[in-house]
């Protein structure tokens, strides 16, 4: 996805307003039911939870939960994890709340692009074994158009609706796929947008691929985009990207970034939208940071695996992607199970339309 100034923007927004914990809007056209995560000890996702019942956090160590820094209010330094399952009793779990050194909680991520939008949940126990933690990709090049997947409990919606408020839910959790249409020239954060189905600019939405295109909704905040570089390589292989590729594969989800923010480009649009899109914080460039914390925190050098055109610029403007806990002010009483399609952003806009900046609610 490219970003054409002036003449079509396409913009990148994985944070939006105070919402609930991460959740995916989906493409019209598929079923919503097929965005859903089995919550069960043996699916590949087992390992991604709700922080604090408004955001998504990640497992990169027995200790340690991978978020984004603006889920915290100012002066927090204690949270909760939460991983829902089916299979066996959820798992509860708190820790020390350590945000990027730098990072201003007072203000949004979009209006502070030169630091990154990561913090950890230090935890006071170990996780039981059976949760499975995930490496950080430690990418050896900017990720400009490798395909990545979306994981998040929060609202959810379709691309015709957007987001649709209090649809999210603390065991319900959604997942599809997108790609980095943007790399941030300063190399903290990379952006995705939302095609419709019937759209080209994006063959990940065209009709009979088979493949789930997602952007972030409210409560996704702090939520994973993985990279498993088979997923990758057999998208690039449906779309033509590359014609013929030999040679092993790692079949393995990597952390590449975390949800933060996301923006909306027409007057009244909703987050989730078609044509808004959602901005992850890059994770690459601060794993010596994140493995200080945890002895088991590990990471692994990539490569992608064919040549991809490469965008570098400059992000702002948006709306984070997280939400009141069930009890907060402003936050629903009752959060139902999400019906509708997974919720995320994309955009590609006419010249001449407005951004829309939203500062989130802390929780």
């Amino acid at each position: 996805m490219a970003r054409l100034m002036q003449a079509c923007v396409w913009i990148g927004l994985f944070a939006l307003q105070c919402g609930n914990a991460s959740a995916i809007v989906i493409d019209a056209v598929r079923d919503p039911v097929s965005a859903i995560v089995p919550n069960l000890t043996t699916d590949q996702f087992a390992g991604v939870g709700s922080v604090n019942g408004g955001c998504t956090g990640t497992v990169i160590g027995r200790q340690t939960v991978l978020t984004a820094a603006h889920c915290f209010a100012p002066g927090v330094t204690r949270s909760q994890f939460r991983l829902p399952f089916d299979d066996t009793p959820d798992v509860f779990a708190s820790g020390d709340v350590i945000t990027f050194p730098g990072y201003d909680r007072t203000i949004p991520s979009f209006d502070q692009t030169q630091t990154p939008d990561l913090a950890i949940l230090s935890l006071d126990n170990q996780l039981p074994d059976f949760i499975p933690q995930y490496r950080l990709a430690d990418f050896e090049t900017n990720p400009s158009q490798i395909a990545i997947e979306l994981v998040g409990f929060g609202n959810t919606g379709t691309g015709l609706t957007g987001q649709v408020p209090g649809t999210n839910s603390s065991t319900t959790k959604r997942f599809g796929l997108n790609d980095v249409d943007l790399f941030e020239a300063n190399g903290n954060y990379f952006t995705g947008d939302f095609d419709p189905s019937f759209s080209n600019l994006n063959i990940l939405g065209t009709p009979g691929t088979g493949i789930l295109e997602v952007i972030p909704g409210q409560g996704d905040s702090g939520g994973p985009a993985f990279y498993n570089p088979k997923t990758s390589l057999d998208i690039a292989l449906e779309r033509a990207d590359i014609n013929s590729f030999s040679g092993d594969v790692l079949d393995e989800l990597f952390v590449l970034g975390v949800t933060s923010y996301g923006t909306t480009f027409l007057e009244d649009q909703e987050i989730g939208s078609y044509f808004t899109t959602a901005t992850w914080a890059y994770v690459s460039p601060y794993i010596d940071w994140l493995e200080g914390f945890d002895d088991t925190v590990s990471s692994f050098s990539l490569s992608p695996l064919f040549e991809a055109m490469i965008i570098d610029d400059i992000l702002n403007d948006g709306e984070d992607f997280q939400s009141p806990p069930i009890g907060a002010p402003g936050s629903p009483s009752e959060i139902p199970v999400p019906t509708a399609f997974p919720l995320f952003l994309s955009g590609l806009v006419a010249l001449g339309v407005m951004t829309r900046r939203t500062q989130s609610c802390a929780v």
